[in-house]
C-alpha cells in the first residue's frame, strides 16, 4: 500500500506453521513491517517496548499480541524471552528478531546481541537468516515517509541449533554475523 515491492528469493523456506527463529538485518523502520509481512501464520516479531508508545502502531502491537522487549531492564527482557519460548513451544510459531537489537544509523551491520541465540538454543529450533536489501533506500533513518521502490530478501541457509552449547553461543553469534556481512 506504500509502493514497496517485495522480492524474496525462496518464499517456501519461511512458509507454513513451524517453530523457528527468523533473523533480519535492521537498517530501516520498514524492516520490521517487511519481516512481519513475511511471517507465516503463528509468527510474531519481537519489538522494542518503545513501539507501544507510538500512536496507532502501539495499539496494533497490543491488539496483535506482538512480543515486546524492554532492553533497559534485563530481568524484563529475560521474561519476554521466556514468554517467547512458551509461545513457540505451545503454538508452534516463529519469532522474528533483529539480532543487532537496534536499527543501523549508517546502513552497516551492527554488533549482534545474544537474545536470539539463547532463544534458539532453549527451543532447539533452527535459525532462518533473512538479508533485507533496499529498505533503507525506501525509508531512510529519520524519515516517516516511505518512498516507492523494491526491497529484496535473500534467505540464507537455515542453521540448526540442536547441538548448541551455552559456551559456544558467542562463536555462533559471530558466525551468523559473518554470514550476513558476506551476503550484504
Amino acid at each position: 500500500c506504500v509502493g514497496v515491492k517485495l522480492e524474496i528469493d525462496q518464499p517456501h523456506v519461511i512458509d507454513g506453521l513451524r517453530s523457528r527463529i527468523v533473523t533480519i538485518n535492521h537498517t530501516s523502520q520498514l524492516d520490521l513491517f517487511i519481516g512481519a509481512a513475511l511471517m507465516p501464520k503463528g509468527g510474531t516479531p519481537l519489538l522494542k517496548r518503545e513501539f507501544l508508545f507510538v500512536p496507532i502502531l502501539g495499539w496494533a502491537v497490543i491488539l496483535l499480541d506482538v512480543l515486546t522487549i524492554d532492553r533497559r531492564r534485563p530481568s524484563q527482557a529475560r521474561e519476554t524471552l521466556q514468554h517467547a519460548i512458551h509461545r513457540v513451544r505451545h503454538e508452534g510459531g516463529s519469532v522474528l528478531i533483529a539480532p543487532e537489537g537496534t536499527r543501523s544509523t549508517d546502513g552497516r551491520l551492527g554488533t549482534f546481541k545474544m537474545g536470539c541465540f539463547h532463544l534458539a538454543r532453549s527451543l532447539k529450533v533452527p535459525i532462518v537468516p533473512l538479508v533485507i536489501r533496499g529498505a533503507r533506500t525506501c525509508q531512510p533513518m529519520g524519515s516517516w515517509l516511505v518512498r516507492p521502490g523494491t526491497v529484496s530478501i535473500q534467505v540464507l541457509p537455515e542453521i540448526s541449533t540442536e547441538n548448541y552449547s551455552k559456551k559456544e553461543l558467542p562463536k555462533r553469534r559471530d558466525e551468523l554475523r559473518a554470514a550476513y556481512i558476506e551476503a550484504m
